[in-house]
């Protein structure tokens, strides 16, 4: 360690009287070092505070991927969670196709006779019909008439209804040209009607050959009660003659 050299001691002079101070005198030659031991550290100052951080550096080369490690045990399985509301429900998917039928099962058991049902709306019973097959000829009648054999005729009893069902057919040939033939029938008994055209069967533009020719009419509001329907007969001219043969008439209760 260095050490500074002691300085001189200035003289004093004995006067009395104070003189002017010297010059001062040339610094003398620096003693040797001296030898002493070092002194013993000092504590270390309290740290400044820190600056601040520099700029990011580049990021460094991807290293290598590392060997993978083991498996770690399989931890302890958590306790199940609440279930989730329920979501709304998909479009339908197309139907799939049909699978086989499955084996037939064993027929069961008889099961008990049901109650009888109440009675059905009475059917056509009571039908009646009548047929003259003589052929027989009316000439010039403008009216309705009966044949020289008369009918055929049928009596029912109008049902509760007050409906039947009336069907008349005949062969029939007619001349001269041009010439028509008629048959009806007239109502008589709980019911009165006289024949009319309306109902009647008609076979027109006879040249003399025979035909066979039928009408049928539904009469509603009728009297219930017995009734007979008559077969009647014309002509549309009165130089016109008719042959009448397989003459029918049928009638039918109706519910």
């Amino acid at each position: 360690m260095w050490a500074m050299p002691r300085r001189r001691p200035r003289s004093r002079s004995s006067s009395p009287v104070g003189g002017a101070t010297g010059a001062r005198g040339a610094t003398g030659a620096r003693g040797a070092t001296g030898a002493g031991a070092t002194g013993a550290r000092g504590a270390t100052g309290a740290r400044g505070a820190t600056g601040p951080a520099g700029v990011q550096g580049p990021t460094g080369v991807r290293g290598p991927t590392g060997a993978h490690g083991a498996t770690g045990q399989t931890g302890v399985t958590g306790t199940r969670g609440q279930t989730g509301a329920r979501g709304p429900t998909g479009v339908r998917g197309p139907t799939g196709l049909r699978g086989p039928s499955g084996a037939t099962g064993a027929k069961g058991a008889t099961g008990a006779i049901g109650p009888t049902g109440p009675q059905g709306v009475p059917g056509t019973a009571g039908t009646v019909a009548e047929s003259i097959a003589t052929s027989e000829v009316l000439t010039g009648s403008l009216t309705y008439t009966a044949l020289p054999t008369p009918g055929p005729s049928v009596t029912v009893d109008v049902p509760a209804s007050g409906k039947v069902l009336l069907s008349v057919a005949s062969g029939m040939a007619g001349s001269p040209g041009g010439s028509s033939c008629f048959m009806s029938y007239a109502l008589s008994g709980a019911n009165t009607q006289a024949a009319s055209d309306s109902t009647a069967v008609v076979l027109g533009g006879g040249n003399g050959q025979f035909l066979r020719a039928s009408a049928a009419s539904v009469f509603n509001g009728l009297t219930p009660g017995s009734t007979t329907f008559t077969a009647l007969y014309k002509v549309n001219a009165a130089n016109v003659s008719c042959t009448y043969s397989n003459r029918t008439i049928i009638l039918i209760p109706l519910p």
